[in-house]
């Protein structure tokens, strides 16, 4: 089962504040599709710092390496987080205050996993049974890590946020399965001291972009208020696919026709299967004929030395291999392979038997360079079967330059092939 849906984020420093420490991340890595807001706290902007830092931490923890469990990358986004916060407030005075909250959360084959730190909050609602003007389908899914102040009811204490102590409870959520048409709301506190549950409702409700709903908020927080800076992302799972009779009966559409098409297909099978053959027969020949015009080139060559005869192995057949294949792999012919092998008919050779191949090829220089540029733009893969620079001076050791230097386009040289032995 795929998944789409739509995303929609924004953030305002609200009226009332000079600076804007909240800060947010929506982006796609091994571990699923991330979502990130944070909080920042702290004095002299600290707090604008530390959500930057969070933000930061996490993507770059969570691009880094696939994870066995969604939980186990969350807890480790978190756990790095809080260390960079902690231990970049202890370097200076000016930001010995600074923390932030944080909400993240992964959503990964239709379920979405999360975890939180502090009074940002993540809210569920459901589009497909609300009713308009009611909140009954908004969740808060998130517990506030954050105490009322006495006789300040808009204001709370923060219990806990990334960077207070050097180790972290991270609260971490069993994963919710997503159906369509589901909405995951990402918010700071700026949304939900400023704007109620039905406010909020009424928004998602709305038959309007999910880019536009998540400005709509925002702006209603600056209307009530406008005190605190304020962000959010909106997750709309509107498009995930589902089997469902429309869908059987899409797939009939398409199962008739192509019915059809296979009928005809087997019945001029045998035409396309003769002529791929024949196509098959002139590719190959015209490869043969090629390889034999330039072996009978390297014979006549300067290079083939008699020191540097061809070394010869037996190569074991793998399943699937045939001769033609196992003659391109090692770039004979299949004559010249048939020779090697006694006449033998290697038609008849089965997985398992042994065939003798040779073990070096000639390389024509498509331009002047040295040795060592061509074994790394050609060669070099083949290292592991001890082919390198020397190995090759070696094949070619009675030439009278030892391929030292700018060699000419067009100079030839011999190239050891797979498992030559050690010189």
């Amino acid at each position: 089962m795929s998944i789409f849906f739509t995303y929609g984020s924004h953030l305002d420093k609200g009226t009332k504040r000079a600076n804007n420490e909240d800060y947010l991340a929506y982006f796609s890595c091994v571990n699923g599709e991330i979502f990130i807001i944070c909080d920042g706290k702290g004095s002299h902007a600290s707090g604008a710092t530390a959500s930057h830092l969070v933000v930061d931490a996490m993507r770059e923890t969570l691009e880094k390496e696939l994870f066995a469990t969604t939980e186990q990358a969350i807890k480790t986004a978190f756990h790095n987080a809080n260390e960079l916060v902690f231990s970049k407030a202890q370097e200076s005075l000016a930001m010995i205050d600074m923390a932030s909250t944080c909400v993240l959360a992964i959503v990964r084959e239709r379920k979405v996993y999360f975890g939180s730190v502090g009074d940002s909050r993540l809210y569920f609602f459901s589009k497909e049974n609300s009713k308009q003007n009611t909140n009954e389908n908004l969740l808060q899914l998130t517990t506030d890590h954050a105490i009322a102040i006495p006789n300040h009811p808009q204001k709370k204490q923060l219990l806990r946020a990334l960077g207070f102590e050097k180790n972290i409870e991270v609260q971490i959520y069993s994963e919710k399965l997503l159906q369509k048409n589901d909405v995951i709301l990402l918010a700071t506190k700026g949304l939900h001291t400023h704007v109620s549950d039905k406010e909020i409702s009424e928004i998602l409700h709305k038959s309007i972009s999910t880019q536009e709903k998540a400005v709509l908020l925002v702006n209603k927080s600056n209307e009530n208020s406008g005190a605190d800076n304020v962000s959010v992302q909106i997750i709309d799972f509107n498009k995930i696919e589902t089997t469902t009779n429309k869908t059987f009966k899409k797939i009939w559409a398409y199962i008739i026709p192509i019915a059809v098409v296979i009928t005809i297909i087997a019945f001029s099978g045998n035409y396309f299967i003769k002529k791929n053959n024949q196509e098959k027969a002139q590719k190959q020949a015209k490869r043969d004929s090629i390889a034999q015009k330039e072996r009978k080139e390297a014979t006549t060559d300067s290079l083939m030395i008699e020191d540097a005869k061809d070394t010869t192995f037996l190569h074991t057949i793998q399943k699937g291999q045939h001769s033609g294949v196992i003659a391109r792999k090692y770039n004979l012919s299949n004559q010249n392979l048939q020779e090697l092998n006694d006449g033998e008919d290697l038609s008849r050779i089965k997985e398992g038997a042994q065939m003798r191949v040779k073990a070096k090829m000639l390389y024509v220089l498509e331009k002047d360079q040295t040795l060592e540029n061509l074994y790394n733009e050609r060669f070099k893969r083949w290292r592991k079967y001890n082919i390198n620079p020397k190995t090759i001076r070696n094949l070619n050791k009675n030439n009278e330059d030892s391929l030292q230097g700018i060699l000419k386009k067009g100079r030839k040289i011999l190239i050891p092939t797979f498992f030559i032995e050690k010189m």
